[in-house]
């Protein structure tokens, strides 16, 4: 769903608050009720760059985009693109494009519309794939959503390397070789990166039984000393608890420092008290 606030923190540092959640789950309650009492195992929280006007309430502010040449402003061949939002981010693009192609002098015609994303150039079958890897369908079916016809490098792995076929996320599911592929293809550089190109630990166990095998497969194809992996884990669990503690009650915070604290020392990781973690979430928990 969406909020419309200003933000004017780091941008570094952008979460959702209790507020936000709450306002979010009493609009889909109105539709979905039951959603009322489920538990929330993640949020997540963006900042839309919008249309500047003076004395506008952000309601009102314009979702579109614009091109900005600077020439008038004395910046002759300096571009800004602004505003806009997600689902038009190809046409976007396409415009901005032009107009430099056209201060180039380049008169070939954009194509942009009709190329496919990388990984939509062909459609993979799942369960063909998942019997060729002797793998989980869940596991392939989920490797081919995210990746589409890129899945066919990750099989590659699988099939020299049958290691690599073991699971390291549960919850979504994710595997050794897409953890590895990751780090290598797509130049993930730690457990947060391999997040945003996977889901991995974003599901009901926030990380607890996966952020630490995943931060050794990132330090040993980065060639990382073990304490980096360690700190990388824990830098992880705590940005998961961040995502998910606006969302929950007084209890399930309870049992969430419980279940962290209990991870952290098994891990033979160093402790985070109860305090800190209670200040790193803003608006107090839902009541």
């Amino acid at each position: 769903g969406t909020t419309d606030d200003d933000y004017y923190g780091d941008l570094d540092d952008v979460r959702a608050t209790t507020d936000e959640v709450r306002y979010l789950i009493q609009g889909v309650a109105k539709v979905f009720p039951e959603v009322a009492r489920a538990r929330v195992i993640g949020t997540t929280a963006g900042v839309r760059n919008t249309l500047f006007a003076w004395g506008t309430n952000e309601d009102q502010l314009s979702r579109e985009h614009e091109v900005i040449d600077h020439e008038k402003d004395g910046a002759k061949n300096l571009f800004s693109m602004i505003g806009g939002k997600l689902a038009s981010y190809r046409v976007f693009s396409e415009e901005a494009a032009d107009l430099v192609c056209e201060r180039l002098g380049v008169t070939t015609k954009g194509s942009t519309h009709a190329s496919p994303l990388p990984g939509g150039e062909s459609k993979v079958d799942a369960f063909e794939l998942a019997d060729r890897l002797a793998m989980p369908e869940a596991a392939t079916r989920r490797l081919v959503y995210r990746h589409g016809a890129r899945v066919t490098e990750i099989a590659l792995r699988v099939s020299k390397r049958r290691t690599e076929a073991s699971v390291v996320c549960a919850c979504e599911p994710v595997i050794e070789a897409e953890v590895r592929y990751a780090v290598q293809v797509e130049r993930a550089c730690d457990v947060s990166d391999v997040a945003r190109r996977t889901r991995l630990g974003l599901g009901a166990c926030g990380g607890m039984r996966c952020a630490h095998r995943a931060a050794e497969i990132v330090a040993d194809e980065r060639a990382l000393p073990p304490s980096t992996a360690h700190a990388m884990a824990k830098r992880f669990l705590l940005e998961r608890w961040r995502a998910r503690v606006v969302g929950l009650d007084a209890l399930s915070i309870r049992q969430e420092e419980l279940a962290l604290a209990r991870w952290l020392g098994a891990s033979g990781l160093d402790g985070v008290d109860a305090t800190s973690l209670r200040q790193s979430y803003s608006g107090g928990p839902p009541r």
